[in-house]
């Protein structure tokens, strides 16, 4: 007789089908096993299983652990130090750690539930909860949420009232600049074996530029090397001001030295028709 082959579990289930299917049309449960290679006792278990639950009693079960089975922290545990990791830092738990890492989840393990888990299991732990590694945003120490929040509910409306009275466009100002040797830390898939290859200049440069955008998402910049000064600000200025083609700008910015110096006051002396500065509070990120 030719079977399938009975390494799968389908092979399996077929040859316990057929070997309960001979000793229900009379063979004996010995000359069953033998004509199917079986042991006597697993023919009789099964003979005893399709007795109580028929055919159903045959069928291959899928293998393995069940979903949560065999782990090592509770339902319980998981959802506690789920919850721990997404409301507070390593640092107010009182662990040696700035951010959450591997490490800093096994110590907090440890120090919660008395349990050693190995650093890989944290980390399949931490992805099935829907954790990944990233690179932290940066907040500073200095900036006053407070007073941005204020100057947004009281200052802000103003200026939009302010702009659609004068019929004024209203720009975001802000300075930056881009070096080569930023992308030192930049991060990308490859396949396995085969790690990707950046290609960049052996000495970084670097590309300053000052910028603006309106609520509409309208952008006007000006690339400049150097150090930023007033001049280079008022030279931005004066674009913006021939760009805009007659119409009013309201231009808010920070509160960097150069926006204050007595150069940019100065010049802006008598073009209250065509532009304005706006102060946004100190240390603010713009939207």
């Amino acid at each position: 007789m030719k079977t399938k082959s009975r390494g799968t579990q389908e092979a399996q289930e077929f040859i316990r089908q057929r070997c309960v299917d001979a000793i229900r049309k009379g063979r004996s449960i010995a000359d069953a096993a033998r004509a199917f290679a079986v042991s006597y006792d697993a023919a009789h278990r099964w003979h005893k299983l399709h007795k109580k639950g028929g055919s159903n009693a045959l069928v291959s079960r899928k293998r393995g652990r069940k979903h949560g089975e065999q782990r090592r922290l509770s339902a319980a545990q998981e959802s506690r130090l789920r919850r721990m990791i997404i409301d507070s830092t390593p640092e107010q738990l009182k662990l040696p750690f700035m951010l959450w890492e591997r490490r800093a989840v096994q110590q907090l393990v440890e120090k919660k539930f008395g349990l050693h888990l190995p650093v890989r299991t944290v980390g399949e732990y931490l992805l099935r909860w829907g954790l990944s590694c990233q690179r932290p945003a940066t907040a500073f120490y200095e900036q006053q949420s407070k007073a941005v929040k204020q100057w947004l509910k009281e200052r802000y409306p103003e200026i939009v009232k302010r702009a659609k009275a004068q019929n004024a466009e209203i720009q975001w100002t802000d300075e930056a600049g881009v070096s080569t040797s930023s992308a030192a830390g930049a991060r990308g898939y490859a396949m396995k074996g085969k790690t990707p290859v950046l290609k960049r200049a052996a000495r970084p440069s670097r590309i300053n530029h000052i910028s603006s955008v309106t609520n509409q998402g309208k952008m006007r910049f000006m690339i400049y090397e150097g150090t930023f000064t007033a001049e280079r600000f008022i030279k931005f200025l004066e674009q913006s001001v021939k760009a805009a083609a007659g119409r009013k700008i309201i231009q808010i910015v920070d509160n960097l030295r150069v926006h204050h110096s007595k150069a940019v006051s100065e010049w802006l002396q008598g073009k209250e028709t065509l532009i304005e500065l706006e102060y946004l509070p100190a240390y603010s990120a713009l939207p």
